[in-house]
């Protein structure tokens, strides 16, 4: 039978099952200590043993999450980032203490200091956590994994690039670099993909490029231009990725280099835009735009349309 104690304006509970090892754990509430007792009596009688006491609080659930679910992630570093901020506040709280209340307070918080975006991945990265743990460790909540309203989203950029900005530039990057910015207006690829090209990924028959490991999961194949393949023959057998620069040290180059030619509000992924966009006025269809630049969501391309591009008469 369950027993439930008041102490230090929090409540312990205990539940007892013949043959069975006691379990424990502290509430705030006597509500959530009743709803606990209540469903971790019926786990015992069922044979489960993997309860809350030996979940642990919240660092903890983060320390298997790291250990067994992250590795086989997509974004693999940005995830164990995402872990490590979310475990600066939540660590030391005990599951069932994660409520839509507590999120929300960190969400109104971190507004304060980071963009929308990145709230959304942390509440998300907490709820993704609870949701594991709970259908798989044996974690109980008795009020379920917490939701919270997420931030509204910002519109996204329509910074485009002019012809004499593309010329200061060109000019003020080095040659791998010049190289890598040129394929990306031609290709519409992300830095990460263009990054992780390998020499044998380039077709010189068939004027493409196979794009693997991409951010919906999706290879694809994007034709190249003559440009995209003379770099492409420039830098091809040199080494085994067409290109060796690394994530951090291209945007830390393009960031530089704006600098200096005083090209300002412009990021290396704007030119993944810049690219959609002159796709478009080239009269390619939204279905065709897709397929060169992945996106599953046609409505996502449509920020991509610009009024000039049509001529109504």
């Amino acid at each position: 039978m369950p027993t439930i104690r008041k102490r230090n304006n929090k409540y312990q509970v205990q539940v007892r099952l013949k043959n069975r090892r006691p379990i424990s754990k502290t509430f705030l509430t006597r509500i959530d200590a009743q709803k606990w007792a209540r469903e971790s009596e019926r786990s015992l009688s069922l044979g489960y043993e993997n309860v809350n006491s030996e979940v642990g609080n919240f660092s903890q659930l983060l320390a298997q999450y790291k250990e067994r679910i992250v590795p086989f992630m997509r974004g693999v570093k940005q995830e164990y980032s995402l872990c490590r901020r979310v475990g600066t506040y939540f660590g030391s709280f005990y599951p069932e203490e994660v409520s839509s209340k507590l999120l929300g307070g960190y969400r109104d918080k971190r507004l304060q200091e980071v963009s929308s975006q990145t709230v959304k991945h942390e509440v998300n990265c907490v709820k993704r956590v609870l949701k594991i743990a709970t259908e798989e460790w044996g974690l109980v909540l008795p009020r379920g994994v917490p939701d919270v309203r997420l931030p509204r989203l910002p519109a996204g950029r329509k910074r485009r690039l002019s012809e004499s900005e593309q010329v200061l530039l060109l000019s003020a990057l080095s040659p791998e670099m010049r190289d890598i910015v040129i394929f990306a207006i031609e290709t519409a690829m992300r830095r990460s993909e263009i990054l992780r090209l390998k020499c044998d990924d380039i077709s010189f028959t068939d004027r493409s490029c196979l794009v693997t490991d991409t951010k919906n999961g999706q290879d694809r194949v994007v034709p190249l231009t003559k440009t995209a393949l003379a770099i492409a023959d420039r830098n091809i057998g040199k080494q085994a990725k067409l290109f060796e620069l690394k994530p951090d040290s291209v945007s830390q180059a393009f960031r530089r280099a704006c600098k200096r030619v005083e090209v300002t509000d412009l990021r290396f992924h704007d030119l993944r835009h810049e690219a959609v966009s002159r796709l478009f006025e080239r009269g390619l269809s939204v279905p065709q735009v897709a397929m060169i630049s992945g996106h599953q969501d046609f409505r996502m391309l449509a920020r991509y349309v610009h009024l000039q591009m049509f001529n109504l008469e």
